[in-house]
């Protein structure tokens, strides 16, 4: 949306709005952090976030990424559009070459040159560039907390050990990083088809019209660079298959030697814009790499002004979209392994939320703060049953149980997605995905600040915003609305504790306060709702008024 003319073409009109959104939610007391949100590189390889010409500039064919089977993409496969499918894009050809591109050119592609650059040099310096843009129009706006890196990044082919094996994500079309690329030149491919996720279905072959995802006249850049080739009879062959796996005998350290030095420009370039500016980083999201963090913190002892911002999900209503109270899964292991109860669902939830934050007391000096970047759940499970009923209580119990392990692990968190145009029938209007906490097919009355919020029991919760000393245990029940929050008290510390009391459960005023040392204040605010003001107490609970 920033640079979609054209390189160094900026939008002006949509930087405007954006300062304008952050204004507003200025006014509404309410601090962010800015996403640059990428999805499997771009719109035009099934997913969103880069213009088109950023594939131009590589040599591919956008009017044939579809049909040659680079990409998987909805608007060209039609519905309905298989279930999850597109993060399967990461390791189909055009995305994984952008990726691999964006992260790798110099060390695996160093002959790939755009305008005199290196290509990694040439996409980074765009991104960066149109991210520092943004920066200089939020400048002084004193709500912005800082820059997200990148959204979900995946880099790609790097590390790959075999470019003849396949990995371990199977869903529709399976195909191997050599197989993608014979596709992309215009060889056909018999291929397996995975049809529901990990279990195979048929074999189909792809591209039999023979189509390339190149322009006329450009070679694969793999070709280009050596990987693979053609020989005198025609047939595709295999050079380098271990290519990305190592660099001068050395094995590929992907966090170390191709993220961080990105973290750390992209950090530079919007500081001179913001220089206390917080930086968010998210993990490579390679599903190959059983290493569950990915965690970059060794590589960056130097800085205090990284946030570690790893996303997290409930797998089963994401990927399957149905939720049982009773059931979850562990990712202790490469093959998942069921956990049973909901109370053992809950802690295993916690236990891996911890897991991937515990990485942020490695970062900078002293350790960096720690936010879960996304969590949330989909609102049309069961085939869009609610919408039908008008029952939500499956997708109230599903947020609950994702908001209970944030509770307890006394972690920060951001719910995605607030999406206002959602309806039933299009969910977020991008790739089948409807995990919006508000819709307007929910919104009956328009008088009423609730109408069209999805499952606000769940969603609308009572938290500590501020704490005069060390959080120890915060947990809201939902049925009998009864929170509880415990913490060791600092005497340093003089201003008072502050916790958010939602007026949508707790209509009284004031509802039925307790503190175990103390004393408190009931505080109205015009711009969100009731607060209890605490002095310095070790406990407090709130209960609902029995009418």
């Amino acid at each position: 949306a920033i640079e979609h003319k054209g390189p160094g073409q900026y939008d002006r009109e949509y930087l405007n709005y954006i300062q304008q959104i952050v204004r507003s939610a200025a006014r509404n007391g309410i601090s962010v952090f800015i996403d640059p949100h990428q999805d499997v590189w771009s719109r035009w390889t099934g997913g969103d976030g880069a213009p088109w010409w950023t594939l131009d500039a590589v040599g591919f064919n956008i009017t044939s990424l579809f049909e040659s089977g680079a990409t998987i993409n909805q608007q060209e496969y039609g519905d309905p559009y298989p279930q999850m499918i597109w993060p399967t894009d990461h390791y189909r050809l055009a995305t994984g070459t952008m990726n691999t591109l964006f992260f790798g050119g110099r060390t695996f592609a160093p002959e790939i040159q755009i305008e005199g650059q290196n290509v990694q040099d040439y996409l980074q310096g765009h991104y960066i560039a149109s991210m520092k843009e943004v920066a200089t129009v939020l400048a002084g706006e004193p709500n912005v907390l800082g820059y997200d890196t990148l959204n979900e990044p995946h880099t790609g082919m790097l590390g790959w050990q075999d470019l003849r094996i396949g990995g371990f994500i199977r869903h529709g079309w399976y195909q191997t990083w050599f197989q993608s690329m014979q596709l992309g030149e215009g060889f056909p491919q018999t291929v397996d088809v995975y049809d529901p996720p990990m279990l195979y279905n048929h074999t189909e072959t792809l591209n039999k019209h023979a189509v390339r995802a190149w322009k006329d006249g450009e070679k694969c850049v793999w070709r280009r660079a050596g990987v693979w080739g053609i020989e005198v009879t025609g047939s595709p062959k295999i050079n380098l298959p271990h290519h990305f796996s190592t660099v001068a005998t050395a094995d590929v350290n992907v966090v170390r030697d191709h993220m961080v030095p990105f973290y750390k420009k992209y950090a530079n370039e919007i500081r001179s814009c913001d220089e206390q500016s917080f930086i968010f980083l998210d993990r490579n999201t390679d599903f190959e790499d059983p290493e569950e963090t990915k965690c970059p913190g060794q590589y960056l002892p130097e800085d205090d002004f990284y946030v570690w911002a790893p996303h997290w999900y409930d797998f089963v209503p994401l990927i399957f979209k149905s939720f049982k109270s009773w059931l979850g899964i562990s990712r202790k292991r490469r093959v998942p392994l069921p956990i049973l109860g909901k109370d053992s669902m809950i802690s295993e939830f916690r236990r891996q939320m911890l897991e991937l934050t515990d990485c942020s007391s490695t970062i900078g000096r002293g350790g960096s703060p720690a936010i879960l970047g996304e969590v949330g759940i989909p609102f049309d499970m069961d085939k869009g049953e609610a919408f039908r009923t008008g029952d939500f209580s499956t997708e109230i119990y599903a947020m609950d149980a994702s908001l209970q392990a944030v509770e307890s692990s006394l972690l920060s968190a951001t719910i995605w997605n607030y999406s206002p145009d959602n309806c039933n029938e299009r969910g977020d209007d991008w790739n089948g995905e409807d995990l919006s906490v508000f819709s307007s097919d929910q919104r009956s009355n328009i008088s009423d600040i609730f109408s069209g919020i999805r499952a606000p029991p769940a969603v609308i919760r009572p938290y500590a915003m501020r704490t005069a000393g060390t959080p120890t245990a915060m947990k809201f029940d939902i049925c009998t609305g009864i929170f509880k929050f415990t913490f060791r008290s600092d005497p340093a510390v003089k201003a008072p504790t502050l916790i958010f009391v939602p007026y949508y459960h707790y209509h009284q005023s004031p509802p039925c306060i307790s503190v175990t040392a103390g004393s408190f204040q009931y505080v109205i605010s015009h711009r969100t709702s009731p607060c209890v003001v605490t002095a310095l107490v070790a406990g407090l609970a709130l209960t609902r008024k029995m009418r």
